[in-house]
C-alpha cells in the first residue's frame, strides 16, 4: 500500500504531492523496504527518479538526485553502471548530466574505497 501511494503521489500534477511521493520512494529504498524486492517495482522507482531528474523544479530534481544516490548505495552493482551510462549519454542535456553526476558524486563519497568493486 505504501509503495502504491508513493508511486501515485510521484505522478501527481501538484509539485508538493509529487515531491512527497519521491521522498517516500527514497525512504523506502533507504530502509530496504520489502515492497521493493520485486524487480518491476524497483524499475518503477528508477523510472520515477530518472523522470524527476529532468524536471525544472529544484525541489523535485534535488530529491530525485538523492533518490538515485540511495539506489546506488543500496544496489551499487546494478545502479552505478546505469548512472555512469546516463552521465555519459550525449543525448541528455548538460543539466540532466550534471544532476546525475551529483548523485554519482554522493555515492562515491559514501562508498569510499569500496568503489573499486564497480
Amino acid at each position: 500500500k505504501r509503495f502504491n501511494n508513493a508511486l501515485r503521489d510521484a505522478h501527481s500534477e501538484l509539485v508538493p504531492i509529487k515531491a512527497h511521493g519521491i521522498i517516500e520512494l527514497r525512504n523506502m529504498v533507504i530502509s530496504k523496504s520489502t515492497a521493493l524486492h520485486n524487480t518491476e517495482r524497483m524499475d518503477a522507482v528508477i523510472s520515477v527518479f530518472v523522470k524527476m531528474v529532468r524536471e525544472t523544479d529544484s525541489f523535485l530534481y534535488l530529491n530525485a538526485i538523492r533518490g538515485l544516490s540511495a539506489l546506488a548505495d543500496h544496489q551499487g552493482h546494478r545502479f552505478i553502471p546505469q548512472l555512469v551510462d546516463m552521465y555519459t549519454d550525449s543525448t541528455c542535456t548538460i543539466d540532466q548530466r550534471l544532476r546525475v553526476g551529483e548523485s554519482l558524486q554522493q555515492s562515491i563519497v559514501r562508498a569510499g574505497q569500496m568503489l573499486g568493486e564497480y
